[in-house]
């Protein structure tokens, strides 16, 4: 199974500690965004911010997507292959979540076919999103 991740490129000028604060933060807000029931869609520049679909009727009656059934999948999120200036954000391919990302992020979840109407991507960041965690972390406020 390939690793489910995506790069994400880290601001120039910030020092040591404000690039593992900024990764920290891209990682918590994949988190809390996800639990608000809004994912990312790419698009021919980056991603924009969608709303997941909802669960289906069999799968129980919730409201809003949140992607936390047990919390294991987005507590595993991590950052690896950290250098200077990006990091990859995500599951390596040995992370015992990959296979549960991936599900979600191509539609699949389990099947061999994935289903785009039903995909939920939580893995990256829009523009507006990463310059305001730079700004964030700039500020000092991380």
């Amino acid at each position: 199974m390939p690793k489910q991740s995506f790069t994400v490129k880290i601001p120039e000028g910030l020092n040591p500690a404000q690039r593992d604060d900024f990764i920290d933060e891209v990682l918590e807000h994949i988190v809390e965004r996800s639990k608000d029931g809004t994912g990312v869609k790419k698009t021919g520049r980056g991603f924009s911010l969608v709303s997941f679909p909802a669960y289906s009727k069999e799968y129980g009656k919730k409201g809003t997507v949140d992607l936390t059934v047990d919390g294991d999948m987005l507590d595993s999120i991590e950052a690896f292959n950290k250098k200077r200036t990006s990091a990859e954000i995500g599951y390596k391919s040995n992370n015992p979540q990959a296979g549960k990302a991936e599900g979600n992020i191509t539609g699949s979840y389990g099947k061999p076919s994935p289903n785009k109407k039903k995909a939920r991507n939580f893995l990256g960041m829009t523009a507006g999103e990463l310059k305001a965690i730079e700004q964030f972390v700039k500020a000092g406020e991380a």
